[in-house]
């Protein structure tokens, strides 16, 4: 009973397939949950399968028994197992799977970045410096040409003047692969003096595309033989190789 169940479930689900467009989504939502319901009810009252039999030792033959005469063909049997029918249940539930829930809001497509905006944010004196810097950090994701020289001297003016060690930190981070030379200028003083560690770190880090200035080299030199900070000699020493 279980299998002409599952078989007639079967049956009309894929009879649905020829009218797919004329359902309502709705509709194909509440058939899913209904055939895992009924999936799962089947699957806990599947017997366990049978362990296969033990082959027995042929016993030796005696005499040759006479010939039987052959057994009538027989016709294969039409019901199908109960494991071939849970196997087509699960792939016409995985059918109804495919089409999407019409509850759950599409992904909305994303924006490319307001740079002239961003650039306004990262310049604007009023506003505070995590909101400056913030803005430095999306412009940065957006591409070269974004850090404007503008912004580069407004947030080189920032580090030089924020007593905010995670304002500093994130300046000399975020300025990674900006020529300029009064960037440059600066991030040597900060890769040699700055009193946090962190600072040194981001700013040996952020002057290694320019190592091709002898200038950058001696400082990154000094540093990681003689910075108190293993972290900043280590990341010195990692700048020095970037241009070898």
């Amino acid at each position: 009973m279980n299998e002409r169940r599952i078989l007639a479930g079967v049956i009309a689900l894929l009879a649905i397939g020829g009218v797919w467009q004329l359902l309502d989504r709705r509709a194909l939502l509440g058939e899913r949950e209904r055939l895992e319901k009924e999936l799962a009810r089947e699957r806990r009252r599947a017997p366990a399968p049978a362990p296969e039999p033990t082959p027995q030792p042929e016993s030796p033959a005696l005499s040759p028994e006479p010939a039987r005469p052959p057994e009538p063909e027989r016709r294969p049997a039409a019901p199908r197992s109960r494991e071939e029918a849970l196997k087509a249940f699960e792939d016409a539930l995985e059918a109804v799977r495919q089409f999407p829930d019409p509850d759950e809001p599409a992904p909305a497509p994303k924006q490319p970045p307001d740079i002239p905006s961003l650039q306004a944010q990262a310049l604007n004196p009023t506003l505070s410096a995590r909101l400056r810097v913030d803005a430095l950090a999306k412009l940065r994701s957006a591409g070269d040409g974004a850090r404007s020289p503008a912004v580069v001297n407004s947030m080189v003016q920032l580090l030089q003047d924020s007593g905010d060690d995670r304002i500093r930190v994130d300046i000399c981070r975020h300025m990674k692969g900006v020529e300029s030379d009064f960037l440059k200028r600066q991030l040597l003083i900060s890769v040699r003096s700055d009193p946090t560690s962190k600072v040194r770190e981001e700013a040996a880090e952020s002057l290694g595309p320019m190592t091709e200035d002898p200038l950058v080299r001696q400082a990154l030199e000094e540093v990681a033989q003689r910075d108190a900070s293993d972290k900043v000699q280590e990341q010195a020493r990692r700048a020095l190789r970037e241009r070898r």
